[in-house]
């Protein structure tokens, strides 16, 4: 039976199911141990034990069943929960009838916490292993203090030894209570690992299907953008003579010229190397970017402002560059309809952040609403948007990311020093000490 990694309502659902065959293994062990190997004298109080985990294990089973309907999450969490804790108590009372400093089997609660862990996010697995170790020291205690018998297996080594000394006894149980810590530890973290990276299989899935829709829309749409551009050009030269309709119509070819050559750009970056990763002047695509943003920032009354430093010359493409930056800009103008201050600013990363090379980093910054805490892990996934109504699709920030990863750069979202939104552009410099290119003091 396969161990569920993803979804806690699989994983309860699992957990109720397979509890049926550690019943059953309970029972066999039990009646081989007593009948068998007659290592226990009186099996009695574990078959009581074995009784209250199928009536539990029942009820939870029952319970599930009936479970209201769309739970969610945090039912199915609670119920999980549940059954993991009345499943240690059970097994600490088993242990406890069959010599439990003694026992083998001890060894069961590493396994238990080694599932939990896996099955359970966040500090609960932490909680539980503290919870085993206090069940287990205070069985150890308690029987050392003479307060509950010692149910010895019958073992000839065993049945006159000796009660351990204290010292023994408090050592022992440290050493059990780390080992818990450990475990728990080490299988949460590689239970971490293993999720983040079914995240970004899933997503590398969707960026594919997102590449094949991209080619196929560019494709469609070149042979309308060509008839559009033809008429355009023959209404052109007719209204040569009105000089206000002759800079709208070039104006709407310019507008024409660049969805083409984005869908150009679109079907070549579907394709393997389809970028043209060069070395590049960072001035003309921030000169581009700013023109286009200057006339909704007007609009809105946005506060647009360039800084940017003497920088070397990038590797990357050139247009793909410049749809990142006008992707984040346009972004940061919709998240401001009350008007705000927008700046971009380039300057050079050092060499400490980077690597040898360094790098040149381009920040894009608003004082918008900003990006709530829950969207922040998942800001780059295709299809997820924060712009709820207004239209979003949710992949122009995963396909940034895309352009910007082809061309050996990255993007990411910096922690904002007050409030709105930053997000850094970081690409390589073309070359070491290169000549500075860019300078717009």
């Amino acid at each position: 039976m396969q161990l569920p990694v993803q979804g806690l309502e699989e994983r309860a659902r699992w957990v109720i199911s397979v509890r049926w065959f550690a019943c059953l293994l309970v029972f066999v062990a039990t009646f081989a141990s007593s009948r068998l190997l007659e290592l226990v004298a009186d099996p009695a109080p574990l078959y009581a034990v074995l009784g209250a985990m199928l009536g539990y294990n029942a009820l939870l089973h029952w319970r599930w069943q009936r479970r209201p309907h769309g739970a969610g999450q945090e039912w199915a969490r609670r119920a999980l929960l549940l059954q993991v804790t009345l499943d240690l108590f059970a097994l600490t009372l088993l242990l406890y009838f069959a010599d439990l400093a003694h026992n083998p089997l001890l060894a069961c609660y590493p396994f238990h916490l080694v599932v939990i862990s896996i099955l359970l996010p966040g500090a609960t697995p932490y909680f539980l292993a503290a919870l085993t170790a206090l069940l287990v020291g205070s069985v150890l205690l308690l029987q050392h203090l003479g307060a509950i018998p010692i149910h010895r297996l019958a073992v000839p080594s065993l049945r006159d030894a000796p009660a351990p000394e204290g010292a023994f006894v408090l050592a022992g149980f440290l050493g059990f209570a780390c080992c818990l810590g450990l475990i728990v530890y080490f299988t949460s973290s590689v239970a971490r690992h293993v999720e983040h990276s079914h995240r970004k299989l899933r997503q590398q899935e969707k960026m594919l299907g997102i590449s094949q829709l991209v080619l196929g829309f560019a494709h469609q749409i070149n042979n309308p953008l060509d008839g559009l551009q033809n008429c355009l050009r023959q209404v052109q030269a007719r209204c040569a003579d009105d000089s206000s309709t002759a800079t709208m119509l070039r104006l709407m070819r310019e507008g024409l010229d660049r969805i083409a050559r984005l869908a150009r750009r679109l079907q070549e970056f579907a394709r393997p190397g389809g970028l043209r990763v060069q070395p590049m002047d960072l001035a003309g695509p921030l000169d581009a970017v700013v023109q286009l943003l200057d006339a909704p920032c007007r609009a809105r009354g946005v506060v647009l402002t360039l800084r940017a430093a003497q920088v070397p010359k990038a590797l990357g493409d050139p247009y793909a560059v410049q749809e990142a930056l006008l992707n984040l800009g346009t972004n940061a103008v919709e998240a401001m309809p009350q008007g705000g201050d927008l700046s971009i600013r380039v300057f050079r990363l050092p060499h400490d952040d980077v690597g040898e090379a360094g790098a040149v980093a381009i920040d894009v910054a608003d004082t918008g609403c900003g990006i709530p805490a829950e969207s922040r892990q998942r800001l780059f996934e295709p299809f997820n948007t924060t712009k709820g109504e207004q239209g979003g699709t949710g992949l122009g920030l995963s396909l940034c990311r895309m352009l910007l990863a082809e061309m050996g750069g990255r993007i990411e979202l910096r922690p904002a020093e007050s409030r709105g939104t930053t997000f850094r552009v970081v690409l390589p410099v073309a070359a070491p000490g290169g000549d500075a290119v860019c300078d717009y003091s």
